[in-house]
């Protein structure tokens, strides 16, 4: 195998010289590596660092929410910041979404357009729709909330219940297995 004579590529530059050109490219790449909107880098996930969920300001039954309502801002209130939101992990993103105010608007039917709706107008459903790892997470929450709600017929805790709905049905939107509708409580295909 013939070597290459870098004198002859860089005629003005020394061995050494090229050695270090070539160091600085090599870390130029890798510095400006683009991470995904997931937070991935190559194979590697985000170390997320924020463990708990946000608690929203105002939410529906404080007294400041009735002049929020009034004003027509329960979207804004409903909003996750947005250096707290990229910095969550997982299940601190789960029980926040779960928690937003506003979390009941994917009940809208057609659940579709309720789901997609709801992720266009909440961050917190929208970062999570993005999260390789959400559909696992909120099955463990779903299965959590299972036993905390009870039968559906005659729940023991109906805030439970409303949760445990909303997180199957965000489950559901993030799989892409949602129903168009449903009627008499049978899935329309």
């Amino acid at each position: 195998m013939k070597k290459t004579d870098f004198r002859r590529i860089f005629p003005a530059l020394s061995l050494s010289a090229v050695a270090l050109l070539l160091l600085a490219v090599a870390l130029l790449l890798n510095v400006f590596s683009a991470a995904d909107e997931n937070g991935h880098e190559g194979n590697e996930v985000k170390a997320y660092t924020i463990t708990e969920p946000y608690v929203f300001p105002v939410v529906p039954g404080d007294p400041g929410w009735y002049e929020i309502a009034e004003a027509g801002r329960q979207l804004d209130a409903s909003q996750v910041p947005d250096d707290i939101l990229k910095d969550m992990t997982t299940e601190a993103l789960v029980e926040t979404v779960l928690g937003c105010p506003m979390i009941s608007l994917v009940t809208l039917s057609p659940y579709q357009d309720g789901y997609r709706l709801t992720c266009e107008k909440l961050n917190g459903l929208s970062e999570l729709d993005g999260r390789p790892d959400a559909v696992r997470k909120l099955s463990e929450k779903i299965e959590e909330l299972s036993s905390l709600a009870g039968d559906r017929e005659n729940p023991k805790d109906e805030a439970a219940l409303v949760k445990l709905l909303c997180a199957e049905i965000i489950t559901d939107g993030i799989r892409g297995e949602l129903p168009a509708d449903f009627e008499d409580g049978v899935k329309q295909e």
